[in-house]
């Protein structure tokens, strides 16, 4: 368990947006196609969200990467551009030490100073496992029983455009109505190693884009996620029903 994001002070700063060109180039150079980075341009890559949303799922992450998503979600709470911060029920078990659990991220975000009310657990069975496609599966399910209309999800840069598409892919299939915004965690150092997944994967930050760009491209051959013309035929509509909505 991580204390470094109980004791640091959340920066007052967004990510850079030049680290999105970075980020952008490195998918490229994984072998991401002009159609891929241009979902990721248009759908992903976004450092604030462009209206207040009542919700904002954190996606899991090890001690390494946690505070990428803890700041940012204090400082949408903070800016009142969400007023719900959902973060899984996972706690550790000895089959996976990557994220620190819900008790201690409860904790971080109480230490930054949100209220308790507004932070809330997302069910995970414990005997299924935490990986992105779990996560994912959970929230949809918890979100339909709830009937929530509308989320904000976050994670760290390399992470964000699997965990978008994974987040989509349950959506379509389960919940359409679901509408989705990504909004990109701080960014951290790229060349520093960190551990990622469930703790067993070791790389620098720029070489696990990499890793996530083969995992997407397997996983979509698998079927377990959607193809990025799918997702695109998603999101335009989600933008279609957004805009009908606040005329």
């Amino acid at each position: 368990m991580v204390k470094a994001s109980s004791q640091q002070t959340p920066k007052g700063d967004t990510p850079v947006r030049q680290d999105f060109k970075v980020a952008l180039d490195l998918f490229r150079e994984a072998g991401a196609d002009d159609a891929a980075i241009e979902f990721m341009r248009w759908y992903v890559l976004h450092d604030r969200l462009s209206f207040p949303v009542h919700n904002t799922y954190l996606f899991t992450h090890t001690g390494d990467n946690e505070l990428s998503v803890l700041h940012p979600a204090f400082r949408l709470w903070r800016d009142r551009m969400t007023r719900q911060l959902l973060v899984s029920s996972y706690e550790p078990d000895p089959l996976n030490w990557g994220y620190p659990g819900y008790k201690s991220w409860e904790k971080a975000l109480l230490d930054h100073g949100v209220d308790e009310r507004d932070i809330h657990s997302v069910f995970h069975p414990q005997d299924q496992g935490l990986n992105t496609n779990s996560e994912a599966i959970a929230f949809v399910a918890f979100a339909k029983e709830r009937r929530i209309k509308e989320v904000a999800f976050i994670s760290t840069i390399f992470h964000q455009p699997r965990a978008i598409i994974n987040i989509a892919t349950v959506a379509m299939r389960n919940y359409p109505n679901l509408r989705i915004q990504s909004i990109v965690g701080d960014v951290l150092p790229w060349n520093e190693k960190v551990k990622h997944s469930q703790g067993t994967t070791v790389g620098t930050r720029r070489e696990l884009v990499r890793s996530e760009w083969d995992r997407i491209v397997r996983y979509t051959a698998k079927g377990d996620l959607a193809p990025i013309g799918e997702l695109k035929e998603y999101f335009s509509s989600r933008d279609v029903e957004e805009n009908r909505v606040r005329l």
